[in-house]
């Protein structure tokens, strides 16, 4: 899974539901980047995420 903020993999790390996608996140800094304007990266980089439940 790649952070939605900057693009790095990440295995394991934060994680976080926003509109039914998951999302991982590489450190705290890329976390609050996106809870500040989850749009903004959710919809940029929507390919990064994986989708929760079927």
């Amino acid at each position: 899974m790649r952070d939605p903020v900057c693009g790095a993999e990440v295995e394991g790390g934060d994680r976080l539901v926003h509109r039914g996608q998951e999302y991982a996140f590489c450190c705290a800094s890329c976390r609050w980047a996106f809870e500040r304007d989850p749009d903004r990266f959710a919809l940029v980089n929507s390919s990064w995420g994986e989708k929760v439940g079927s």
